[in-house]
């Protein structure tokens, strides 16, 4: 271990050395890995698992990586001198070890390296043979399964015996496992290990002293004996092994018995260890397909499998070719090969190949080869030949087959391409010439063959069994494409253009490949449209996913559009074209097939023989019967398979084939019969031959070199090479061609072929001067023109495909154009004008792009040669290079910011791209070719498309650039481009009703990739319809004259083409571009007809918007778009429009509403700006203000505004449209489009001001916003009036500020439609309804219940001094207006007329109003004339409808005009007879007689029959002001008692029913608001008829009805005054008890009489046989205090019970006997008072002034007076008789002057009013039963309640209070849980009239508290009886009105209401009866005030 050593201590010189254990501890450890290995591996095969981890936990053990572990042997062998050196331990670095120690190690660690390798080379044979699957196999079984362990353990043996090489046991295993592995020679120096030790003496002995000598003596002898060593064997032949003995040991001592025996013959398990001496082998050629091509792969594959040296073959294998023999069943094509000289010459120059082991168990192939040895075939050889010709490769069946003599090749399996043809070996029976007889049935593939033949003209589709059906569902289709085809061919009419004529042309175009053309002037469609279609046509029904990728991807990286550079696009553009290919029909080789089988079967050929004579049928013209036949390389199109083969297989054996051609020229030119011309066949065929193969290799070579191309340089550098040996030796050919040729011929094909190579071989040579290729090019020109030959095709050889003069002319031009193109694509050319200087003169010369298809190669003059050359170049070849060029003219354009030039490079794109698709070079390709190729120019068309669309959409100048002639020939190529995507159209059409059948895909993906391939389809097709219109409409610009109604075409042709591709669920496709595109240009097209519904789809697509049921609605299958705040702000002018189509329900009920909704949360909130939060708060200022009457004056005269600012942000547009007035109105439609039966919620109003303010905010100009939001206000005022009386009771003034903003925006809205509003008469109309609306509105709040309120100017004053006397005082800015001034305009604004419609009735019947208060107003002085009245009232009669309904007639007018007239006869305004003329206007007056007697004329019974005819009328009970004003006929004129039973009698007819519930409602016509003051009026008249009539029993209902409906009258409390003063009064008078009673019978009684007389008189009243008037009045006495709970303030209730009490106490007393009366008592007291006070009545003043404040104090506490003296109230009602009278005592002011002595330590107690109060309650109140007390099971707790807030007193005060302050709960029932509450809250209160005595006030309190600690312990008590039997009949028979609650909601009316207080008041100063006087005179006279404090308290609810 190594020690640590301080730095700050200086080491000792002695020191201890160290001793590092560190190995020992390793060695250590892995001894015990050996023992735990070694253990587990003895232990069985259950642990073979955990000994081999061990074994490799053991080998990766520390010690096995020390380096002296490393053996001599792998020093010896590594080559590395580092690892050698690293190896070498360092002496500097070893640590010391002590002698002994090094001893153990070195000792020890070569022991653990020999057992652990020894016993790990046991284990794994061990794991072997348990892990045999097959214990009885053959031997090559075995030994193929034991070979890898065998391997591995001979290893491990080997490292062992590096170790230790004294073991000889394991010598003699490790001989025995190299027998298994067949390795004679490792078992040969195993044995001879074992018997010479390490003697290296060869003359030495051999040791035969032991068992295991002589057992290894006899095992060498027999692998000497194999190996056929006689020189070994002669040598050891004195040294022998008993045979016995030998035998014996063989039986025991073989270490592995279940390894395989040893051979006795010499065998190999590797095939490369065999020697090749012993004979050749031979092959079987096995074609997959049995055709040419499948020959030649079969070659190929094993010529790569020699050269890659995975097999034994070499190249002296022979093969033979192993077919069916039905394969030969046809006339068989001789064809000759070269002769035996030649021939001979081929089987030389085989290289050596060291051969591999093959044929294991994962090389199992389909192609299989015997290899035949020398010797005598066997039959399980013959066998094993059979099995592998059938096919039948299975493990078990080859292995037992194969024999030593016999080897089984396998090669790697070959899969061929996807898509591969394979043609079928079996002919068909024509062909053979075995013709099948008339009766027999053709088989499925001859018919499906014959129908081929068809397939034009009959479509393999399913016919419709009813055709009709599918043209009926085809109809909506064909009837939108007719419309856009007649649309768009109008458009293009100019141009001589159309798409087509109709959709029936359309469909015949697609399907029949040519429309009916038989009607005169039938269009024409061009023949090459009409192959384009058919090419879609077949493409779309042979669908499959090459074609999709093709559409998907278009050209993409590999071919030229964008993948490429521009080089590679210049030397591809320059590439002569070949003919139209044809692929190779169906046996076309056979005959080079059947030839080369039988050449290679008939004699013994080498594989390197078969590849050339394959290659040589292949290439060369053959000769049959009939004479010569072309070569397939010249006859026909190759597969890409075949091809490939024929390249592979040429460079695989390009050294055989140059060194067999060159001795065969060698031969041919040293033959004399070739000189003598006899084999000139032969020559010609070698000539051919060769240069073929010459011209392949100028391909590959062309290939390599192609700028796209990815070959490495080594491959480039070998194929250079290559391609120039085989020039020379194609040139040594020529020479030898010519020589012996007859008559050699300029028309030779092979001369021709030969120079054409040989010029396009120097153009690929960089040392070869380009000028003199080109004199190559015109001689080889020159020799083509003069000898007129034909073009030659080469269909396989794309580097020259074609021989003409025209390929000659493009060559040279390419090479006149290559500097000219390489200074182009220079990629350092970054100068965009450079590149426009260079391109576009020759890409866009002056006369524009000529048109390749039509106008040929002419070019324009005035062009440089060179330019003109260029031109030339660029229109003779394909479209790639052009699109390149354009792209890059594009992208200069791009570079220096002119869209209008990159426009015009775009769509000089698409032209390109298009005529390519017109070109003979595209239509000459083969069929599939042309279909893939079309779909990829229309992918590339369409990402073009894509381009130019959005730069026109984006551009305002796109167009610049292009002119008349570039706009048709744009117009051209896209109206083209239309009608050929329409194919499609017609094909989607015919599959989605189910006449045509899709196509047939195989898997999840195909079809995936065919929908994406449709969507594609589509977007191309809107594309295409998009540009169209882009086109059009700037042809439409360029040329107005020619367009007269350019605009509507435009529109016409966007409606009918969105229509065609809406039906079809198009539309969504592109992004939306076409329908974008048409929402812009809808939305700005000034048109002359309403397209309306087209803008209307289109957003019904985009955004999902709805505007007219039934229009525009249709479902095209769009998505929904998000619409943000620019999108929404520009379709409010399309809103508005429609909006103006509409009124305002209409909206309210339609889907506009909808979509105005979304757009408005588009627009998201408006931000406040400055100026915007300027006008707000002066908007707001003003209308907060006060009324002023001089702006009322002015408005009428057009004067009138506010100055605000103007407002300049993004919502000012949207305001100026009308759209926030837009939003406010539908609020404010939507609030009054629904009825209301109960109270709701008015947002609608608040969003409605919300909407209308921000309007204004924006411009205050707008005299209808400020009219809406007048309404606005108008309808709050209406919800806070309509529904109960608690803001009028309660909030008057916010109500005040809703009228007073209406006023102001009434007055605005007025001023500014004089000024400014227009003269249309819808806008007269309006301002009509405005002007009524007004009128009415300063009417109604003139009048109650609103009194003029809001024209108040009390609030705003000022401070003015006098100019008198100086002094301040506060003033209001401005007089307010007065009644009639308001009155006067109103009428005004009534009359005014701006329409010739007649006003409506209301409008006269409210200015019918306004005259009447104006005639009856003092200071009317005769202006307004009855006249004047009765002709406005005549005029609403007239303007009634005249269809009315039958049970809701119109009855206010008539009404009106009976109450005005009545009232104008009784104040002798007419006379009766007038009066009678003037009603004859009602037709209710008619039949109805005006009696007139000697006593005078009866009106009050004419007008009561009018008025019973009117009722009889009101069939639903709603107008109640008839009754009314009847009863009012009745009682006004004459009050006696019969008229007051009248009236009565008219009131419970209708208004008030048997229980009191009050019947009034609201009627329709109604003001809100006025009902409640009709309803207060009715209960006080009311009230007075009960109070005369005595109808005591009515009068408590009345009472007890009002007291709880606090929410139906106006003032309550006051009505509930007047009502409780006329039952008081009714009750005295009932028990004619006087005033002041109380005080005069208890006035100085002494208290302890009074109290044993008031309990006598308790007793008694509880008597059930005593009856009494006085003690009936004072129980409903003390009911009414309870039910008034505080909220009349006075003692008019307590004095009442007082008074009853005294009557009721005076009625006892006078009953007793006169010895139990009382005595006289003394004088009264002077001071008029119940206290007896002592002899010296003198107080001090401050104890006097105490009592005075304690009393006013508690005055104002309770019902009641103070207590104190017995006098009344000074707050009791003056004229009712409850004063003092005259001759009682002096009032306490007078007393207060006498002297008064010093008060008495005691004094005598006094009866006080709060005594008698108490008294009287507890005599009407029963006392609680005696509960008798019953056991029961669980003992009975009484808990005593706490005096307080939890007693039953207090509980159920606060429950009254709290029911009392909410004023709007409806009454309950009585009898019920509620009304009984309310009895038990009125029966335990007596707070408030039981107050003590100042003096006496401590003592009160402890009875008080008695009296409370009783009513806790009665908490059981039964209730007493609230209300007699007719109260619960009442109450049960209906609480209200016909729908509940008779408080009148139902209804809406405002007839008549002039009838108010100030009328009556006026009336009856009028009248000479003044006996209702009393009854008048009460409400003005009694004035109970009730305090700030109090106000609301004590109101019961029930």
């Amino acid at each position: 271990m190594s020690g640590f050593t301080a730095l700050n201590v200086e080491p000792e010189d002695a020191f201890e050395e160290e001793i590092d254990d560190t190995k020992e501890i390793q060695l250590e450890e892995a001894f015990k890995l050996y023992q735990n290995a070694l253990k587990l591996h003895s232990q069985g095969p259950e642990y073979f698992e955990e000994a081999l981890a061990a074994y490799k936990e053991l080998l990766q053990s520390e010690i096995f990586k020390l380096p002296e572990v490393i053996s001599e042997y792998t020093h010896d062998e590594n080559e590395d001198e580092q690892t050698a050196g690293a190896a070498q331990p360092d002496a500097a670095t070893v640590p010391l070890l002590p002698s002994s120690a090094a001893e153990t190690s070195a000792s020890s660690i070569p022991q653990l390296l020999y057992l652990a390798y020894k016993n790990r080379g046991q284990f794994v044979l061990d794991v072997a043979h348990h892990e045999l699957p097959a214990k009885g196999g053959s031997r090559a079984e075995l030994s193929k399964y034991y070979a890898k362990p065998c391997s591995e353990s001979i290893g491990d043996f080997a490292r062992a015996l590096e170790r230790d090489d004294a073991d000889l046991d394991l010598w003699k295993r490790s001989a025995r496992v190299a027998g298994v592995l067949s390795s004679q020679r490792i078992a040969r120096f195993c044995l001879e290990s074992v018997l010479a030790g390490d003697d290296e003496d060869a003359e030495q002995t051999i040791d035969m002293s032991g068992l295991d000598e002589a057992f290894a003596a006899g095992e060498l002898e027999k692998v000497i004996e194999v190996l056929e060593d006689d020189l070994s064997r002669l040598r050891s032949s004195n040294v022998k092994v008993k045979d016995p003995l030998l035998a014996a040991l063989r039986k025991t001592n073989d270490p592995y018995s279940f390894l395989p025996k040893r051979a006795d013959s010499l065998e190999y398990l590797d095939d490369r260890y065999r020697p090749l001496s012993f004979g050749v082998a031979e092959v079987s050629l096995h074609p997959t397909a049995g055709d040419f091509c499948s020959l030649g792969r079969a070659i190929q594959r094993v010529i790569s499998d020699i050269l890659d040296g995975p097999t034994c073959l070499g190249s002296a294998t022979t093969v033979k070719i192993a077919l069916p023999d039905s394969q030969f069943d046809h006339q068989e094509t001789e064809m000759s090969s070269p002769d035996a000289e030649t021939s001979n010459a081929r089987g030389r120059a085989l290289s050596d190949i060291d051969p591999v082991i093959t044929g294991g168990p994962e090389s199992v192939t389909n192609d299989v080869a015997m290899v035949d040895s020398p010797q005598q075939e066997t039959p399980a050889d013959a066998n094993a030949i059979a099995n592998a010709e059938t096919g039948e490769h299975e493990h078990d069946g080859s292995d037992e087959a194969v024999d030593e003599n016999t080897i089984v090749v396998r090669t790697a399996p070959y899969q061929p391409p996807e898509g591969t043809v394979h043609i079928p070996r079996k002919r068909s029976a024509t062909t053979a010439g075995n013709e099948e007889l008339e009766g027999r049935t053709k088989s499925k593939r001859l018919r499906a063959r014959e129908s081929l033949v068809e397939i034009t003209a009959r479509e393999d589709e399913v016919q419709p069994e009813d055709p009709q059906h599918f043209q009926d569902q085809l109809a909506t289709y064909e009837q939108a494409d007719q419309a856009a085809f007649d649309v768009a061919n109008s458009l293009l009419a100019k141009f001589q253009l159309n798409i087509y004529l109709s959709a029936v042309e359309a469909r015949q175009a697609f399907w029949q490949g040519s429309p009916d053309h038989e009607a005169e002037g039938a269009h024409r469609i061009p023949e090459d449209d009409l192959i384009l279609l058919g090419d879609l046509k077949m493409a779309l029904k042979s669908w499959s996913d090459e074609k999709g990728q093709a559409l998907i991807q278009g050209h993409g990286s590999q071919d030229f559009p964008d993948g490429s550079t521009g080089m590679s696009l210049f030397l591809q553009h320059s590439k002569a074209t070949s003919a139209r290919r044809a692929l190779p029909p169906a046996g076309s080789n056979e005959d080079a097939f059947s030839s080369t089988v039988k050449y290679i079967n008939g004699q013994p050929t080498n594989i390197y023989d078969a590849a050339y004579h394959w290659l040589f049928s292949a290439l060369v013209t053959g000769e049959d019967s009939g004479g010569h036949f072309v070569s397939s390389y010249m006859r026909e199109s190759w597969s890409e398979e075949l091809k490939q083969t024929v390249v592979q297989l040429a460079t695989a054996t390009d050294a055989y084939l140059l060194d067999t051609l060159r001795q065969s020229h060698s031969s041919l030119a040293a033959d004399n019969q070739v000189q003598a011309g006899v084999k000139t066949t032969s020559i010609r065929r070698f000539f051919e031959f060769v240069q073929t193969l010459f011209e392949l290799h100028i391909e590959v070579h062309s290939s390599h070199n192609s700028p796209s191309d990815t070959a490495e340089d080594a491959v480039r550098i070998a194929q250079d090479d290559r391609l120039r040996r085989w020039a020379n030796l194609t040139d040594d050919f020529m020479q030898l061609y010519l020589d012996r040729a007859e008559k050699p011929e300029l028309t030779d094909t092979l001369v021709l072929r030969f120079i054409w190579a040989s010029t396009t071989h120097a153009t690929t040579a960089e040392e070869v001067d380009k000028n003199h290729v080109v004199l190559c090019l015109e001689d080889l020109k020159a020799i083509l023109e003069r000898a007129g030959a034909s073009p030659i095709y080469l269909p396989n050889n794309t580097a020259m495909p074609v021989i003409s003069m025209a390929a000659v002319d493009q060559e040279i031009s390419r090479l006149s154009t290559l500097d000219f193109f390489t200074s182009v694509f220079d990629s350092d050319n970054s100068d965009p004008v450079a590149v426009i200087e260079k391109l576009e003169p020759i890409l866009e010369p002056t006369s524009g792009l000529v048109d390749t298809h039509t106008s040929g190669s002419c070019t324009p003059s005035g062009h440089t040669a060179q330019a003109e050359q260029l031109m030339k170049f660029l229109e003779c070849g394909d479209a790639g290079l052009k699109l390149f060029l354009w792209r890059r003219l594009q992208n200069a354009y791009t570079a220096i910011s002119y869209p209008p030039k990159v426009v015009s490079c775009l769509l000089r794109g698409i032209e390109t791209s298009f005529h390519e698709l017109r070109t003979i070079r595209h239509l000459e390709l083969d069929d599939p070719d042309r279909h893939i190729s079309i779909l990829k120019w229309l992918r590339d068309i369409d990402e073009l498309m894509l381009k130019v669309v959005i730069k026109l959409v984006n551009e305002s100048n796109a167009f610049e650039c292009v002119d008349e002639a570039h706009l048709l020939s744009a117009l051209g190529v896209v109206t083209g481009i239309v009608r050929l995507l329409h194919g499609f159209v017609v094909y989607e059409d015919s599959v989605r009703v189910g006449q045509t059948t899709g196509p047939q895909l195989k898997g999840a993906a195909s079809y995936k990739l065919y929908d994406k391939s449709k969507d594609r389809f589509r977007e191309m097709l809107v594309r295409a319809w998009t540009l169209q219109y882009l086109l059009l409409k700037e042809a439409a610009e360029q040329d107005p004259a020619a367009y007269p109604r350019a605009t509507d075409d435009l529109a016409e042709y966007l409606g009918s083409v969105h229509h065609m591709l809406g039906i079809r669920h198009y539309c969504r496709y592109a992004n939306k571009s076409f329908l974008k595109l048409a929402k812009s240009e809808l939305g700005t097209l000034k048109t002359q007809q309403d397209y309306s519904a087209d803008m209307s789809q289109v957003l019904f697509d985009l955004y999902q918007l709805h505007f007219i049921t039934g229009i525009g609605d249709r479902n095209h299958g769009c998505p929904i778009e998000n619409m943000d705040k620019k999108t929404a702000a520009a379709l409010i002018p399309i809103i508005m429009q429609y909006v103006g189509q509409l009124n305002m329900k209409d909206i309210l009920k339609s889907d506009l509403k909808g979509t105005i909704e979304k757009i408005q949360s588009a627009l998201g909130v408006v931000k406040s700006t400055p100026a915007v939060s300027h006008n707000k708060r002066i908007i707001s200022a003003y209308l907060k203000s006060t009324i002023n009457a001089n702006d009322l004056y002015q408005s009428v005269r057009g004067i009138g505004d506010l100055q605000t600012r103007p407002v300049q942000n993004d919502t000012q547009s949207a305001a100026s449209q009308g759209w926030y007035f837009l939003l406010g109105y539908l609020a404010l439609a939507k609030y009054k489009s629904v009825k209301r039966v109960q109270p709701t919620p008015t947002d609608d109003l608040d969003v409605a001001g919300a909407f209308f303010r921000q309007d204004l905010d924006h411009a205050n100009d707008k005299w209808e916003t400020w009219y809406r939001l007048a309404q606005v206000y108008e309808a709050k005022i209406e919800d806070d009036l309509i529904w109960n009386s608690t803001k009028l009771n309660d909030s008057r003034g916010d109500i005040a500020l809703l009228e007073r903003q209406a006023v102001h925006c009434y007055v605005i809205a007025t001023a500014l439609a004089l000024r400014t509003a227009d003269d249309k008469p819808q806008t007269a109309q309006k301002v009509e309804e405005m002007f009524a609306e007004f009128g009415s509105r300063l009417y109604a709040s003139s009048r109650p219940p609103l009194n003029m309120e809001a024209f108040k100017t009390d609030k705003n004053v000022r401070y003015m001094s006098s100019i008198v006397d100086q002094t301040m005082s506060k003033q209001p800015y401005y007089k307010p207006i007065s009644q009639y001034t308001l009155w006067h305009f109103a009428e005004y604004l009534l009359s005014r007329k701006f329409t010739d419609k007649p006003k409506p009735w209301m409008t006269h019947y409210t200015r019918t109003k306004c005259l009447w208060k104006m005639f009856q107003s003092p200071a009317n002085r005769n202006r307004v004339t009855a006249e004047d009245v009765v002709d406005a009232i005549v005029e609403a009669l007239g303007a009634l409808p005249k269809k009315e309904k039958s049970n809701e007639p119109v009855l206010e007018p008539h009404y009106k005009i009976v109450s005005i007239v009545h009232k104008m006869v009784k104040r002798r305004v007419i006379t009766p007879t007038l009066g009678q003329e003037y009603l004859q206007a009602t037709r209710f007056a008619h039949g109805i007689h005006l009696s007139d007697d000697e006593e005078g004329v009866e009106w009050e019974s004419y007008v009561l029959d009018i008025l019973h005819k009117l009722e009889h009328a009101d069939k639903s009970n709603w107008h109640h002001r008839i009754t009314a004003r009847a009863a009012h006929v009745l009682y006004d004129e004459d009050p006696t008692v019969a008229n007051a039973l009248g009236a009565k009698y008219e009131f419970t007819k209708q208004i008030f029913t048997k229980t009191m519930t009050i019947q009034v409602w609201k009627p329709e016509n109604e003001r809100p608001g006025r009902h409640y003051v009709y309803t207060s009026r009715y209960v006080t008249f009311f009230a007075h008829l009960l109070e005369q009539l005595g109808d005591r029993v009515n009068l408590d209902q009345l009472v007890r009805r009002i007291r709880r409906k606090t929410t139906d009258f106006l003032d309550h409390a006051k009505i509930w005054e007047e009502v409780v003063t006329a039952f008081v009064r009714s009750l005295r008078r009932l028990g004619k008890i006087p005033d002041g009673k109380e005080r005069m019978v208890f006035d100085g009684m002494n208290h302890e009489e009074f109290t044993k007389r008031s309990e006598q008189l308790g007793t008694w009243s509880h008597e059930p046989d005593t009856s009494s008037v006085y003690l009936d009045i004072m129980k409903d006495g003390v009911d009414l205090k309870r039910l008034n709970n505080s909220l009349m303030k006075g003692p008019l209730i307590d004095d009442l019970i007082g008074d009853s009490y005294a009557c009721l106490y005076e009625e006892y007393v006078r009953q007793l006997p006169p010895e139990e009366q009382p005595q006289p008592q003394p004088p009264v007291l002077p001071q008029g008072t119940f206290i007896n006070m002592t002899t010296d009545v003198a107080q001090p003043v401050e104890e006097d002034a105490e009592r005075s404040r304690l009393n006013d104090l508690l005055r104002a506490q309770g019902d009641g007076a103070a207590d104190g003296p017995l006098s009344v109230s000074i707050s009791a009602p003056v004229g009712l008789g409850l004063q003092n009278s005259s001759h009682q005592v002096p009032s306490a002011a007078v007393q207060a002057d006498a002297p008064r002595a010093p008060a008495r330590p005691g004094r005598v107690k006094t009866v006080t009013r709060r005594e008698i109060q108490r008294k009287a309650e507890a005599a009407i109140v029963k006392p609680p039963p005696i509960k008798t007390p019953i056991l029961g099971k669980r003992p009975i707790v009484e808990i005593p309640l706490r005096v307080g807030l939890d007693s039953p007193l207090d509980k159920r005060l606060s429950e009254a209070r709290e029911g009392d302050a909410d004023g709007s709960k409806a009454s309950s029932r009585r009898g019920s849980m509620q009304d009984s509450a309310d009895g038990e809250a009125d029966e335990e209160d007596d707070s408030g009239s039981e107050l003590s005595e100042v003096g006496e006030i401590d003592n009160e309190k402890k009875q008080l508290i008695n009296e409370l600690q009783k009513a806790n312990e009665r908490g059981d008590e039964e209730e007493e009886e609230a209300d007699d039997a007719g109260d619960e009949q009442d109450e049960a028979a209906g609480d209200g009105d016909g729908d509940g609650d008779g408080d009148g909601d139902d209804g809406e009316d405002d007839g008549g209401e002039d009838d108010d207080q100030q009328e009556e008041e006026e009336e009856d100063v009028d009248d000479d009866d003044d006996d209702d006087e009393e009854m008048v005179d009460a409400g003005d006279l009694i004035e109970i005030q009730d305090s700030p404090d109090n106000a609301g308290e004590g109101e019961v609810q029930e």
